[in-house]
């Protein structure tokens, strides 16, 4: 996208992989050298983890 008048155009994202970090990351990894006897694809992985809670039992409210 580019704003009327900027000189740049300015990158909107919505989701993890469409982000200037994980884009450049992408970018650098595939523009690195093989290792030597691989011929698997190179690719970015990104894990998030996160929890609202976590049961502790069933028998009663406890949370962690």
């Amino acid at each position: 996208w580019q704003r009327g008048g900027s000189p740049a155009p300015m990158n909107i994202h919505g989701e993890l992989y469409t982000s200037e970090a994980f884009l450049q990351t992408h970018k650098d990894l595939q523009q690195s050298p093989p290792e030597p006897g691989c011929d698997l694809e190179h690719v970015v992985v990104v894990l998030m983890f996160w929890s609202d809670a976590t049961q502790l039992t069933t028998f009663s409210n406890a949370k962690l």
